[in-house]
C-alpha cells in the first residue's frame, strides 16, 4: 500500500536530502508548503510532492515531458516578432568597435542606451541597434546592407589625432 501523505522524515530519506534541507526547499518555493500541519508535524499529499521528487531524482514524471525536455526545436525560441537582447560585447561585435567605444558613444548621445534595468548586465534590443546602425548608415550616404558600411560607421566617428 502506498502512502498518501509525507512527513519530513519520509521525504528526506526518499529524496536523500536531509530534514533540514528539505525544510530549506520549502523554503526556496522549490517544495510546495505542507498541505496539513497539526502540532509539530507537518505532512504533504502525495499529489503534491511527487513532481519534486521526480526532480530531485532527476526523472521526468512522464515520456511526453522527457521528449519536450531533451527535442530541440529552435522555431519555440526563436519567434519572428520578438527582438533579441544583447550585451555591450555582442553590439561591440555587430558595430565592429570596442565596448569602450560602445559606452563612450552611449555616454555622448550618439547611441541608444541599453535598456532600463536593476540587474546587469546591461541589454539593448537588437532591433533598436539594427535601426540605429541603418539610420547612421543613410545619414553617411551608405546603403543600409553593405558588408563594410560598419568599419564605415566606425570611422566617421573616430577621432582624428
Amino acid at each position: 500500500m502506498q502512502r498518501i501523505r509525507f512527513t519530513v522524515r519520509d521525504l528526506a530519506a526518499a529524496s536523500g536530502l536531509s530534514r533540514r534541507q528539505v525544510w530549506r526547499h520549502v523554503k526556496l518555493r522549490k517544495l510546495p508548503k505542507p498541505s496539513h500541519a497539526s502540532g509539530t508535524k507537518a505532512t504533504w499529499r502525495r499529489e503534491d510532492v511527487r513532481p519534486w521528487l521526480a526532480w530531485r531524482k532527476g526523472k521526468p514524471l512522464c515520456r511526453e515531458l522527457a521528449k519536450a525536455l531533451t527535442t530541440l526545436d529552435p522555431s519555440r525560441f526563436a519567434q519572428p516578432g520578438l527582438s533579441t537582447l544583447m550585451t555591450v560585447e555582442q553590439v561591440a561585435d555587430l558595430l565592429k568597435v570596442g565596448e569602450r567605444t560602445v559606452w563612450r558613444w552611449v555616454a555622448d548621445g550618439e547611441m541608444p542606451a541599453p535598456e532600463p534595468g536593476k540587474l546587469r548586465p546591461r541589454l539593448w534590443r537588437r532591433d533598436v541597434i539594427l535601426a540605429w546602425q541603418r539610420e547612421k548608415r543613410k545619414a553617411m550616404g551608405l546603403p543600409a546592407d553593405e558588408p563594410g558600411a560598419a568599419d564605415a560607421l566606425h570611422a566617421m566617428f573616430q577621432v582624428e589625432g
